[in-house]
C-alpha cells in the first residue's frame, strides 16, 4: 500500500466533484480524503497504488455529470497516517 496525493485541475469545484469522488472511492473500497484547494484545484489522498489512483480518476471522470477534469498529477508520499474510510474535508 502506498500513500498517494492526486492533484486534479479543471472545472472541479462546485460541480459535486468531491461527492462523486467519495462515492467512487467507497465503491472501490479505498481509504483517504478529498478537499477543495484555494487555487481551484482538488486534492485527493488515498491509500492504494498507482493503478487504483488512475482508476479512481477515470471512474470519477465517467461518473461526473457536470464539470471537467483537464489534468491530474500523482505524487507518492511517505505514509504518515492511516485513513479510516474515505472522507470529504
Amino acid at each position: 500500500m502506498q500513500h498517494l496525493k492526486i492533484l486534479v485541475s479543471g472545472e472541479v469545484q462546485g460541480v459535486f466533484f468531491r461527492q462523486t469522488t467519495k462515492q467512487v472511492a467507497d465503491a472501490m473500497k479505498l481509504s483517504g480524503t478529498v478537499k477543495n484547494l484555494p487555487t481551484g484545484d482538488v486534492e485527493i489522498h488515498i491509500s492504494g497504488n498507482e493503478a487504483d489512483a488512475h482508476t479512481l480518476i477515470e471512474r470519477v471522470r465517467h461518473e461526473l455529470s457536470t464539470g471537467e477534469i483537464t489534468s491530474y498529477s500523482l505524487h507518492k508520499q511517505a505514509e504518515t497516517s492511516s485513513f479510516e474510510g474515505f472522507s470529504i474535508l
